[in-house]
């Protein structure tokens, strides 16, 4: 799979006028991400790191213009990297969305479709949290909308399944992962 480099990707985040928050949010997604991959790795299971590490920087790239104009923030990620050579990690970025798990023709597959998933499912402002933590907050962001609610809450049993497996191959308890906030330096 063809990636930018970490710099190009940090260059992308600027030229699309990703906003701080999203930018610090998004170094958390990739330190969790960067750390599964590795720990994933020394368990002897194959993963692009590479991809998990670029994929994971330019989850959200999308998400401000996708608040500003509407659509799909994934969809809309997926189509800029497409468009810069970059398809495959399109897809990957693509399908760290909550409703990906949820649609067969997105559904999570790889490893590092996982834990790009995951991980942003574990980062929230500028740290690492629980995944109950994360869903909470999720559900308050949506409010009245039924739908997305009712997306969330239809995930979780899914996004449940997929920390167990990446947990269960790593032989740590997820719980874990808030040691990696120690280590964390994101402005705030």
């Amino acid at each position: 799979m063809k990636v930018p480099s970490r710099a190009d990707c940090f260059k992308i985040l600027k030229e699309l006028e990703v906003p701080q928050n999203i930018v610090d949010h998004s170094i958390i997604v990739n330190r969790v991400a960067v750390f599964l991959a590795d720990k994933l790795e020394s368990s002897g299971v194959r993963v692009n790191k590479k991809a998990v590490d670029r994929a994971s920087l330019l989850h959200d790239m999308a998400k401000y213009e996708s608040i500003l104009h509407g659509g799909r923030h994934g969809d809309m990620a997926f189509e800029i990297l497409r468009r810069k050579g970059y398809p495959g990690l399109g897809l990957l970025v693509k399908k760290h969305a909550i409703s990906s798990i949820q649609d067969e023709k997105l559904k999570l597959r790889t490893w590092e479709e996982k834990v790009v998933y995951y991980s942003d499912k574990r980062a929230m402002r500028h740290k690492v949290v629980n995944l109950s933590e994360r869903v909470a907050y999720l559900k308050k962001k949506c409010g009245a909308n039924k739908r997305h609610l009712k997306k969330i809450e239809d995930a979780v049993p899914l996004m449940k399944k997929i920390e167990k497996e990446i947990f269960d191959k790593i032989r740590m308890k997820p719980q874990d992962l808030l040691k990696l906030n120690k280590k964390l330096k994101v402005r705030k």
